[in-house]
Formats: C-alpha cells, sequence, structure tokens
C-alpha cells in the first residue's frame, strides 16, 4: 500500500495568502499583539503551535485553552466572512481535483489530509474549493501542535494501523519537507517556496507527477484523465549547485555564462580542443558513375533543394556502397569540421561499443558504479547501467532551459569542472531503468566512463578506436579546460563524412571490410526502443510507430517536437538525430544512407522542417532496384 498524504493551504487549496492575513487579524484582536507571519520562523507551523510560540515568546501568563479556544473562533468567523464575500468559492491549485480523482481510482494507494490549519477553517476551504467530495480522512492542527505528530494521526486514520509500503507527502513550505524527511516520507513540493528535486508549480502536470509517484504503472492506468489538462511548457524544478572550485574557476565559468546569455556560438565559449586523429590513408567514399546510379536525379534534385532552403552545410546520399549525390553548401567542403551538437551522442554509442569489443567494459549491464566508484552506497546512482547512459533512462533531470547561473544545468555543461559536477551533484530524480528523460548530462558521462575504463583520453580513443578504424578524417573535441574531460554529449567537431561513414558501418550491422568493429548483436541493441520511449534506441531513433509529432524530451514535459508530415516509407529506417535538426538517416530495406548536416532551418507559422521529407523524397526515386520492396510503416 502506497500512502499519499496532502497539505492543504497552498497545496491543494489557493488560500495561503488570505489565511495567513486573517490569522494574523485573529491574533491581533484576542492578544492585541502584531505578529511576523514569516512562518518558516516558527517551530510548529500549525495554528495552534503558532499560536503557543507567540505566547512563549511574549511570556504571557494567560489561561492557554482560553486563548486558543477564542483566536479560533474569531479566525473561524473571519474565515466565513471571507467565504460568503466570495459566494463561498474559493479556487483550487490547478489540476488538484482532476489529480485526486485519478489517484483516488488507483489500486494500493490510499490518500488522507495533513494540514497544521484546524478542523474547522480546513474543511471550510475544502468545500469552497469542491476538494469535499472525495471525503479522505483528515488530521489537523485541532489533534496536534506539531506537523510530525498531524501526519501520523493522518497515516492511522487512512491505514488503520497497517504498514504501508511506501510513503509520500505533498506540501508546498520547508515545514513539510522537514516533517517528511524525519518521518521518511517521499516528499513533493508544489508551488515556488521550497527548493527540492521533485517540485511543480501545481498539478498541470499531472500525468509526470503520477509517473514519479507511482512509477511505469502510472503510463498504464493514468492517462485518460490528464488528456484535456494543459501541461506546463517546462518543469518547473531547480537546482541549484553547491560544489564550488577556485575563484579563477568560477570567474572562468561566469564569462562563458554570460557569453552563451548573447547566444555565442560554441566556437566562442570554448577555446579548450583536443584533437582527435583520423586515418593516415584517407579517401573519399566512392561516387557512383552515371550507370550505376539507382536514384533519379530529379528526386537528387528535390531532396538537395529541400536541405539548401533548410540552412544545411552539408547533403549525402550513398546507395549500394557508393555516393550518389554529395552537396556542400556556403564555404564548406568536403574537409570542412562541422558542430555536430547532439549527433556527438551517436558517437558515444559507438565508443561505448568498441570498449565492449576490446574487452574494457564487460556488458552494457554493468553498473557505471564499477568505474564511477563515486556513486557505490549511492541507493539510486549505483543502479545505473551503462545501457541508461545511451537510452536516457538513468534517472537524470532532463534537458530544460537553464534558470540561471546557478542552475545545475548551466554549470554541468559550461564549467570547468562540469564532470566533477555530473558525478557529484547532477539530480537523479527516477529511479534509473524506469523512465525516459533527455538530457546531455547522460552524454557527457560517457567520456568520464571511457577515460575511467580504458585508461584513454576519450579524444584518443574516439581518433584512434572509431575514426582511424573506419577510414575517417580526424577533427576535436570540446573539453571544459586543459587537460580536463570531453564534452562526449555535445558539440564534436568533425566532417560530415564522419557521421556518413559511422551510419555506413551500422548498416553493415557494425562491420568494415571484413572486420567487425562492434559486438555481434550490438547494433540490434542500438536500434532496439525502449518500453519507456518506443522511438530511441541505444542514443538512435527509430522510425516506430506513425507520430505526426515526436520530440527529444519525454512527451509528459510539453517541449518542442518535431513535424513528420507522413509515415517513413520504410519501417526498418532509424536515425541520427541532433539539435538544428542535423540527421542521418539509414534504411537498411534500401542500403541506403542520407545524411542532413548544418544551422537550423528557418521557421515561421508557415514553415517548419518536416523529418519524413528528405527520406521518402529519395526512396520515392529509387528506380534500380533488384531487392524485394521495403518494409510498410506498421
Amino acid at each position: 500500500m502506497h500512502l499519499v498524504l496532502f497539505d492543504i493551504d497552498g497545496t491543494l487549496v489557493d488560500s495561503d495568502e488570505f489565511d495567513s492575513e486573517l490569522y494574523v487579524q485573529a491574533v491581533r484582536e484576542v492578544l492585541g499583539m502584531e505578529i511576523n507571519n514569516d512562518w518558516s520562523a516558527f517551530r510548529n507551523v500549525t495554528d495552534g503551535g503558532i499560536l503557543d510560540e507567540i505566547m512563549d515568546n511574549a511570556g504571557l501568563k494567560v489561561d492557554r485553552l482560553r486563548v486558543h479556544t477564542e483566536v479560533k473562533a474569531v479566525f473561524v468567523e473571519l474565515v466565513s466572512e471571507y467565504l460568503h464575500e466570495r459566494e463561498g468559492r474559493l479556487p483550487e491549485i490547478e489540476g488538484a481535483g482532476a489529480f485526486l480523482a485519478e489517484l483516488e481510482s488507483v489500486p494500493e494507494v490510499s490518500m488522507a489530509l495533513a494540514t497544521g490549519g484546524w478542523e474547522e477553517t480546513a474543511r471550510m476551504k475544502l468545500r469552497a474549493a469542491g476538494l469535499d467530495r472525495y471525503s479522505l480522512p483528515l488530521a489537523s492542527g485541532s489533534d496536534a501542535f506539531t506537523r510530525v505528530e498531524i501526519m501520523q494521526i493522518a497515516e492511522k486514520r487512512a491505514l488503520g494501523g497497517r504498514k504501508p509500503s511506501r510513503r509520500t507527502y505533498f506540501g508546498d513550505g520547508v515545514w513539510d519537507k522537514r516533517a517528511s524527511e524525519e518521518l521518511g516520507y517521499d516528499f513533493i513540493a508544489i508551488g515556488d517556496k521550497v527548493q527540492h528535486p521533485a517540485r511543480y508549480p501545481d498539478f498541470r502536470r499531472g500525468k509526470a507527477i503520477l509517473s514519479r509517484l507511482l512509477g511505469a504503472f502510472a503510463l498504464v492506468c493514468c492517462t485518460a484523465v490528464f488528456a484535456g489538462l494543459a501541461q506546463a511548457q517546462m518543469p518547473e524544478e531547480f537546482f541549484p549547485g553547491g560544489l564550488m572550485f577556485s575563484p579563477e574557476e568560477e570567474e572562468q565559468y561566469m564569462q562563458r555564462y554570460e557569453k552563451a546569455q548573447v547566444r555565442a556560438t560554441a566556437e566562442e565559449i570554448y577555446i579548450d580542443q583536443e584533437v582527435m586523429t583520423g586515418a593516415s590513408d584517407w579517401t573519399p567514399i566512392p561516387h557512383a558513375s552515371a550507370t550505376e546510379r539507382t536514384i533519379s536525379e530529379r528526386a537528387l534534385d528535390d531532396a538537395e533543394r529541400y536541405a539548401e532552403v533548410n540552412n544545411s552545410n552539408a547533403f549525402i546520399v550513398w546507395r549500394n556502397g557508393k555516393i550518389e549525390r554529395e552537396t556542400y553548401f556556403g564555404s564548406h567542403t568536403r574537409t570542412s569540421p562541422i558542430n555536430s551538437f547532439s549527433l556527438a551522442k551517436q558517437v558515444t554509442a559507438f565508443a561505448i561499443g568498441r570498449a565492449l569489443m576490446l574487452g574494457d567494459i564487460a556488458s552494457l549491464d554493468q553498473p557505471v558504479a564499477d568505474f564511477v566508484t563515486e556513486w557505490q552506497g549511492n541507493p539510486w546512482r549505483e543502479k545505473i547501467l551503462i545501457r541508461h547512459l545511451l537510452d536516457m533512462r538513468a534517472g537524470f533531470y532532463p534537458q530544460v532551459p537553464p534558470q540561471g547561473p546557478t542552475d545545475l544545468i548551466s554549470r554541468t555543461f559550461l564549467h570547468p569542472r562540469h564532470d566533477e559536477i555530473i558525478v557529484a551533484e547532477y539530480p537523479v530524480i527516477d529511479e534509473p531503468g524506469t523512465r525516459y528523460e533527455y538530457n546531455n548530462a547522460a552524454g557527457d558521462m560517457v567520456a568520464v566512463l571511457i577515460e575511467r575504463a580504458t585508461s584513454r583520453r576519450y579524444a584518443e580513443f574516439v581518433g584512434t578506436e572509431i575514426w582511424q578504424e573506419i577510414g575517417a578524417m580526424g577533427g576535436a573535441v570540446w573539453v571544459n579546460r586543459p587537460g580536463g574531460t570531453a564534452h562526449s554529449g555535445c558539440c564534436m567537431l568533425a566532417p560530415a563524412e564522419n557521421f556518413l561513414r559511422l551510419a555506413i558501418v551500422m548498416l553493415k550491422d557494425g562491420v568494415r571490410e571484413g572486420e567487425r568493429l562492434l559486438p555481434d548483436g550490438y547494433v540490434k541493441e542500438m536500434i532496439t526502443p525502449t518500453r519507456e520511449n518506443p522511438y530511441f534506441g541505444l542514443s538512435i531513433w527509430v522510425a516506430g510507430r506513425y507520430t505526426g509529432r515526436r520530440g527529444f524530451a519525454n512527451p509528459d514535459r510539453g517541449m518542442a517536437e518535431i513535424l513528420h508530415g507522413e509515415p517513413y516509407l520504410a519501417a526498418d529506417l532509424y536515425l541520427f538525430d541532433g539539435n538544428a535538426n542535423q540527421v542521418i538517416y539509414v534504411v537498411p530495406s534500401q542500403d541506403l544512407v542520407i545524411l542532413r548536416t548544418g544551422l537550423a532551418p528557418p521557421r515561421d507559422e508557415n514553415t517548419e522542417w518536416d523529418n519524413s521529407v528528405l527520406p521518402n523524397t529519395v526512396m520515392r526515386g529509387i528506380v534500380k532496384d533488384r531487392r524485394a520492396s521495403a518494409p510498410q510503416p506498421r
């Protein structure tokens, strides 16, 4: 049985402001005193506990029972008058009613209310907000002076002495959090008055809250009720970093942060790089002759035009072992490095595969803590498996717009010791393996893992074990400081052709020129999606069942999604997909790879990038094909 307790004021009912004002007025009328309404300064933030502490601090020698009775009576009257003026109505915290209704229907969940307010006013506010219909067991400030005791009473009334398997408290104040910690409850904060890893502005993101509360069961039981609720555009949690380093490093971090605020390029933010040495015998991939071409000129021209008008710097089509179209735009050439953005994450999947092949890593299911020993003993971090860094199920906090220079999203990307911050501080908000959340931290942890597992620098490892092995040119990776750690999750610099070669090796099941570079079965693992995201495998996106839009973030996050104007024409299509719509499509059934890199395509109310255009345009143009037709979308 999972016991879930709720505070009322500021958690379920939007009553905090007037409740505080009327409480102060009631104390003034009875005791003739002005009091501080900063409730965090009181030991017990309950109606009775605050009143007792006021009398203690003032040294009043009075009949306390009489004072409590009189202040409560005045307060009840003031609340009653306030509600009468508003026709007996109060707003709920947005989405609270729907959330309670859904949770009430979940088997093995028991709910109750635990509020520091007196029972009479608590019930009045619940009734005014329309939340009294749930008839939940209630413990209040009329039962005890401390919140801990109130929560214990609520638990007893809800369960009748049965032992819960898990306990969670929803509240809006630091006192709620303290009581939860003292009793061993999980705590979920509502509103913006308390900093906590699990914090939501209200209940509009009910599906996401239920997913946190109930795990995978929420995906099965709790979809319909929240289908019509407005979803927040981003999670409102905020994680300030605690680790501080030398003044010089903190100053360098702030300089990078300030540059990032004016949309400086990565080249302007980072100056420290390490070289990845490519193949000494590099030669261009051969082109198909006129008689060898299998795709119509018109289809290739149409696809190239689509790439060109969408700010591309490279467009390449490879089929049957040879390139049928290779075009570079602007000043870019075949040897020009591109900023890979998140195409670097696909390189991390190859790096893990090579480390497996070389025996430096035992398996995808090996705990990362075997190498990142700082995570040993941490109940959730030690459960993070190597595969979780690639399939985005590490339990890490998602990639969202940062909320200032102290936010860990900023510090883990821009700080000269970003790796140490990720290892020590990056929030794990879900049990590893139970939820998909896209983030850069998981991608950047691959460099930490590779360096510890192989005792080699990430740049050297990728250059030697990947680029040289596939006959590609070299490049560079950003490092957080000279001699520091690489950013493996983003922004690698390498020619577009390098990424095309990676895709070709994948299409050949990890084999190049007869030599196996990736373990047998590894590519199949890469393109096998998880239950938590049916479109994402080990850093590789798959076609999956058709959906008109698909984003990088968990759909619960309400973040931007990419248009797919029609189903892909081959169900076995998979793709490398990164920021700025840099994509590499791989279609095994057609022995086909299509690459588009560049800056973000233009977007307005009438124009946006469509992920289905390039592959479908090219596939419709195939005119010479002796193979069976490609499998159609499911």
